[in-house]
């Protein structure tokens, strides 16, 4: 009897036990790309970025591969290309991503699929064209100056904003992947992921650049720039006209905020910061201080009228016993 309830706690352990494995459908807010998380139950993981690259082509880019570890709720992963750390949980079918990818966070599991994909890593040969792609690329440029703008891949898949403000953003599509601060060191732009806490590099050429790896792809994706931007040192300054326009753009969810952040030229976050302040002052102005400021205002002209009341009779007594006296009013 002793090993009989042995073995039913021994199931009850295992039956709850977090299972993780399968194919997670995730809502990234994108009109264009499609994002599934690989989770097998082998310790591999992969995140696919699918998009309609031409009317009957369907092209996927991985985001993230490699190998993680369990915790509680938490998948613990470990990029194998790129060698950085970041942590993931599903809970009650909402993607929390911390020191990750910020457009996972927060984001809706749409579907899932008991269903187990092989990872598999670029081969040598794919990586060693990459290599001899970027050599050639790279040589004979000594001594180029970034130039801040728009760029962009030939297929209009992949676009990068270099800000004159030191900031950058990366998208696939209408999809934000990346964004965060960038530095030049020799002819290599380094774009530092705020939210991963890592950085990718690019090569600077004369007019455009090409990968060495950012997220989504393992190098060699050449980006020509598309529109100039200005070098400047100055911080862009914002009038409270262009920040209302923003606001409406955003409240109104017509566009999305990668969308909105392409238009204007300003980073999401500071687009959603926006948003919430207008929303606030809305609230504020249907708050009720309205009307208490009303009421005042209905006192003071009260008692105004009744002022100008006691000087007319004022002046009509005046005016009558001047009259009676022979002086002129």
């Amino acid at each position: 009897m002793k090993q009989f309830y042995l073995i039913v706690l021994l199931f009850v352990c295992l039956g709850n036990k977090k299972a993780f494995s399968g194919i997670y459908e995730i809502d990234i807010n994108s009109n264009l790309v499609n994002c599934e998380l690989i989770i097998n139950s082998d310790h591999t993981y992969e995140i696919q970025l699918c998009f309609q690259s031409t009317d009957d082509m369907v092209n996927c880019a991985v985001l993230s591969y490699g190998h993680y570890s369990t915790a509680n709720d938490s998948l613990y992963l470990h990029d194998d290309f790129y060698d950085y750390d970041w942590e993931l949980s599903i809970i009650e079918n909402v993607v929390n991503v911390n020191n990750g990818y910020a457009f996972l966070d927060g984001r809706t599991v749409l579907n899932y699929r008991n269903e187990t994909v092989e990872v598999l890593p670029p081969n040598d040969d794919y990586l060693a064209k990459i290599k001899e792609r970027i050599d050639t690329f790279i040589t004979g440029q000594n001594d180029l100056l970034l130039v801040a703008g728009l760029y962009g891949d030939q297929n209009h898949d992949y676009s990068l904003r270099i800000n004159d403000t030191g900031k950058y953003q990366l998208y696939l599509k209408d999809a934000l992947l990346s964004d965060g601060d960038w530095s030049q060191k020799d002819n290599i732009l380094i774009l530092h992921d705020n939210h991963l806490n890592h950085d990718f590099k690019i090569a600077i050429g004369n007019g455009a650049l090409m990968s060495l790896g950012v997220p989504g792809e393992f190098g060699g994706t050449k980006l020509t720039l598309k529109t100039l931007g200005k070098m400047t040192t100055k911080r862009r300054k914002f009038t409270n006209k262009f920040k209302a326009m923003v606001a409406l753009a955003a409240i109104r969810e017509q566009k999305t905020l990668a969308e909105l952040s392409k238009e204007f030229e300003v980073s999401p976050n500071q687009i959603s910061q926006w948003k919430q302040e207008a929303i606030r002052n809305m609230e504020k102005a249907f708050g009720g201080k309205g009307d208490e400021k009303s009421e005042e205002d209905e006192k003071s002209i009260r008692k105004l009228r009744e002022k100008v009341g006691e000087l007319t009779n004022e002046r009509d007594f005046f005016e009558d016993a001047c009259k009676r006296l022979g002086l002129q009013w």
